[in-house]
Formats: structure tokens, C-alpha cells, sequence
């Protein structure tokens, strides 16, 4: 572990590797093969709270800004619960905290995949064939369940991928070690120091990804993650990029988002 915790240091993961779309409000990530990004909050709230108006409006444009068909939720309900997507038939939404989507068969419904997020981490898997798309959602509960693990493995048996190596994936860090918060009455508190190593009751989850990835036989050089953070990335004085329920106290969340490239 120590070897891996050398190997995964913030100088190799520190380029934004992100372009903005003033025009669609959202940000796309550069350095993988299919469209990926973040939407921002002048985009909209993707929680469930905006079920009734706002939520199917926010999923009709994200889904004309991406040339979109379809758009399939994962539901994040820290169950560390798999799900493969069925190329022939999908629901709109899915309680799981992972998603899986082949590409064989996926132009009967053209999707993008999405995860609402207010701050935590979103790893997305692919390769450089396009053979598939995971989304995993990366709270400290699915890293401390090893989701990350056991992702990776149901990704290369769904996909077909016999060497790990082939596998890229695109870290969203959520919020940064400087700016992440342990509240009073969060549970992570019972696992840290052991389970959560931290500097002053700062936790470092996007290391703690890296080295779950690396744990499991990706290579660095195919791990790729932006330093914006969710907190404090900021277009001007008050003016800030994306939702964080640990600046605002409020549930907005932003979406992660994954489509296979035509």
C-alpha cells in the first residue's frame, strides 16, 4: 500500500484536462474516448427534490446539448450494488451505486448516463474501443465498501477486457482535501485514522480512488482527474462553477455524465 500511495501523488493528476461549454453551461472532460463532463450550476439541480418540473426540464436539455436519445439515472443508494444496463430494454432510473452500459446494442435508444452528485467523487471506465461505460458513484461509503474493486472486475467481464491495463478512467474529485469537511455527526468519523488516513480531519478521497484503482491493476499514466472541485472552483467573486452541499447546506446537485462517442 505504501508503494501505491508513493505512485499516486497530486502531481501526477493535477491538469484541469477540462473544456467549458459557456454555451450548454457544463464541462467537458478531455483525454478519454467517449463525452464525459460535469454539468454546472447554472445548468440546473439534478436531485430529486426537482421531480416535479424542474428535473424532467434539466434531462430534456442535457439530453439536446449531448445529442441524446435517452437519459438513464444512477440513483446512488450506498448499497455498493451493481447494475449492467440491458442493451434491449433500460429504465429511466437505477438504485445502484454503479452503472454499466455496453456499447453493442446501445443505438436502439442512443443514451447518456448521469449521476447527480453535491460534492462527492464520480469515476467513470472506459477504453480506447468504446466497448463500455461504468459510472460509479465514490462517497466514502462506496470507498470504503471497495466498490471500486468490484466495479472494475464486473466491467471487464461484462466488456469482454482481458487486460486491466485497457482500462481508462476519468476521476470527477468531488471536493478537494483542503476544502472536504468530516461534519460532527458524520459516521466517517468512526473510520478515520485507520480506514480514512487525514491531516487535521482533512480526507483526501480522489488519493483514495487513485490508490483503489491502481489496487486494482489499472496503470496511472490511464487514470486521468480534474483539480477542480466542487467547494471553492469559482468564475468570480461569489460566482461559483458547481453545487456543494458542504458550502451551501443545500441538496442541488450537479450531474456527471457519460455517452458513447458516434
Amino acid at each position: 500500500m505504501e508503494e501505491l500511495l508513493m505512485k499516486s501523488n497530486d502531481s501526477a493528476l493535477s491538469q484541469n484536462n477540462c473544456d467549458f461549454d459557456k454555451g450548454h453551461n457544463l464541462f467537458i472532460f478531455r483525454e478519454i474516448p467517449i463525452l464525459a463532463g460535469i454539468t454546472t450550476v447554472d445548468f440546473g439541480d439534478f436531485s430529486q427534490k426537482a421531480d416535479n418540473y424542474q428535473r424532467p426540464q434539466i434531462i430534456a436539455e442535457l439530453k439536446m446539448a449531448l445529442q441524446a436519445d435517452t437519459a438513464i439515472a444512477l440513483r446512488h443508494t450506498h448499497n455498493l450494488q451493481i447494475k449492467l444496463i440491458d442493451n434491449f430494454s433500460y429504465r429511466e432510473d437505477y438504485d445502484a451505486d454503479a452503472l454499466i452500459l455496453l456499447r453493442s446494442g446501445y443505438s436502439k435508444f442512443n443514451p447518456v448516463i448521469y449521476s447527480a452528485t453535491a460534492g462527492s467523487p464520480v469515476v467513470i471506465l472506459t477504453d480506447a474501443a468504446q466497448t463500455a461505460i461504468a459510472l460509479i458513484y465514490c462517497g466514502w461509503r462506496e470507498i470504503y465498501g471497495r466498490l471500486l474493486h468490484a466495479a472494475v472486475v464486473r466491467f471487464c467481464s461484462a466488456a469482454g477486457i482481458d487486460k486491466k491495463s485497457e482500462i481508462i478512467a476519468w476521476i470527477w474529485p468531488g471536493t478537494c482535501k483542503q476544502c472536504f469537511r468530516v461534519w460532527p455527526d458524520s459516521d466517517i468519523k468512526r473510520f478515520m485514522n485507520t480506514d480514512f488516513p487525514h491531516e487535521k480531519g482533512r480526507i483526501d478521497l480522489r488519493r483514495m480512488i487513485v490508490d483503489q484503482l491502481l489496487d486494482a491493476n489499472l496503470e496511472l499514466p490511464n487514470i486521468r482527474s480534474s483539480s477542480l472541485c466542487a467547494y471553492h472552483s469559482r468564475y468570480g467573486e461569489g460566482f461559483y462553477f458547481f453545487n456543494a452541499y458542504g458550502r451551501t447546506k443545500k441538496t442541488d446537485k450537479n450531474a456527471v455524465f457519460a455517452k458513447f462517442k458516434d
